[in-house]
Order: C-alpha cells, then sequence, then structure tokens
C-alpha cells in the first residue's frame, strides 16, 4: 500500500491490492465544492497523518 501527493492540493492517490483510490484527509473535505462516494457499503478507514510533510 502506498499513498501518495497529486498535482491537486488536498488529494492523495492510496494504491492498494494493484488499485488505484483517490484520498483527501477528512478533516479537509470541506475545502470541495462537491464530495461524492461512490461506494456508501466500504467502511472509511482513515490512515491518520499520511498528508504530512
Amino acid at each position: 500500500m502506498t499513498i501518495q501527493p497529486t498535482a491537486y492540493k488536498n488529494v492523495y492517490v492510496l494504491d492498494y491490492n494493484s488499485r488505484k483510490w483517490f484520498a483527501t484527509p477528512t478533516e479537509k473535505v470541506s475545502k470541495f465544492n462537491m464530495v461524492i462516494n461512490h461506494c456508501p457499503t466500504v467502511k472509511i478507514v482513515e490512515f491518520t497523518g499520511f498528508d504530512k510533510n
């Protein structure tokens, strides 16, 4: 599993089991105009501090 920053502020790419997911820290979600959850049945897991420099 890896988490890497993207060219966009507050957006990261989570690479897990050969699948790529876009992620943002929960405390920064309010910075976006719209947030879409494509899979409400999947439990959200927070990786504390992954966006720290």
